[in-house]
């Protein structure tokens, strides 16, 4: 599989965009990648980070193997496959690995941890592994449909693997006259997740048909934000929004004859129990100065043009 990635380094672009569009959610680093010193060095990094996370689970589990390939890329995190053996039994696993250098992710989720945050910048991705292994472990006797975290050390977390997303499944199925019903069980079962977790004061900070199962199991379950949140009103909505739009977009409204799926409103309601209110439009102070500048300048001009008349 590792000669299937640098093999990459020899096709044109179309081949690198396909490959990037699938594992990479940067759009910055997507359109990089057709540059082949940029491409090689970010195969390097991904080649390092699996050798890295080997030797680390290696002592607990020495007969681990890990993909070649990732299956997801981000900013803070690369996103592997992989098999543990249990009692001689292989388990599906993904294997998710936070990136040495912790700023990026940490200047996005200080704001809302800060009353448990007791590491640096250096160390967060380390302290951020063994949160959400705890908050997946919380969120599973709680009855959340989410994966079932398995083992973490240092800055790597393994998981239950559980199968392809429902968006991978919709489009290998989409020609089948079930589909739809099958969609609307997953929707179902998300929803009873997102009320649960919301009755427990947490939101999911991201939901979209990428991140879910055919079943309605939540991959990014322990990647959550606190309701005290003010903006988490917001990004339940768009969450709601995210899958509604995709349910659309898939024609699955009209092949689900049966039920129907409720909409963003009705499943913010649903989930909150009250009606979903957009927050008011706070006028830019940036903006503002921008156009008091901008009439401070035509003014001058005025006054300008004025004195030089005769």
């Amino acid at each position: 599989m590792e000669e299937k990635i640098f093999s990459l380094n020899e096709v044109g672009d179309s081949g690198v965009t396909k490959w990037a569009n699938k594992i990479f959610s940067d759009a910055r680093v997507r359109s990089k990648l057709k540059d082949r010193n940029y491409r090689v060095k970010i195969i390097e990094d991904i080649v390092l980070t699996r050798n890295a996370t080997l030797k680390a689970l290696q002592p607990e589990y020495p007969e681990i193997k890990i993909s070649e390939e990732p299956i997801s890329v981000g900013v803070d995190a690369v996103v592997f496959t992989g098999s543990l053996y249990q009692r001689a039994s292989p388990n599906a696993v993904v294997i998710k690995v936070w990136n040495k250098n912790g700023k990026s992710l940490y200047e996005s989720k200080k704001n809302y941890i800060e009353k448990e945050l007791t590491s640096q910048a250096s160390e967060f991705q380390s302290f951020w592994a063994k949160r959400e292994f705890q908050t997946y472990e919380k969120l599973r006797q709680a009855g959340v449909s989410c994966p079932m975290p398995i083992y973490t050390i240092k800055n790597v977390l393994v998981l239950e693997n559980e199968g392809e997303s429902l968006e991978e499944f919709v489009d290998r199925n989409k020609k089948a006259d079930w589909i739809a019903s099958a969609a609307f069980n997953a929707d179902c079962v998300i929803i009873k997740s997102q009320k649960q977790l919301y009755s427990m004061g947490l939101v999911l900070e991201r939901l979209n048909p990428k991140n879910v199962s055919e079943n309605g199991v939540i991959f990014e379950a322990g990647q959550t934000i606190p309701t005290s949140n003010p903006d988490s009103q917001k990004i339940l909505f768009q969450n709601c929004s995210n899958m509604y739009r995709f349910y659309v977009q898939n024609g699955l409204l009209e092949g689900c004859k049966k039920n129907k799926f409720p909409n963003p409103h009705e499943v913010f309601s649903i989930i909150t129990g009250s009606e979903y209110s957009p927050p008011k439009q706070v006028p830019s102070t940036k903006y503002q100065d921008a156009e008091d500048r901008k009439t401070e300048r035509k003014s001058e001009r005025a006054k300008n043009a004025r004195s030089k008349c005769p």
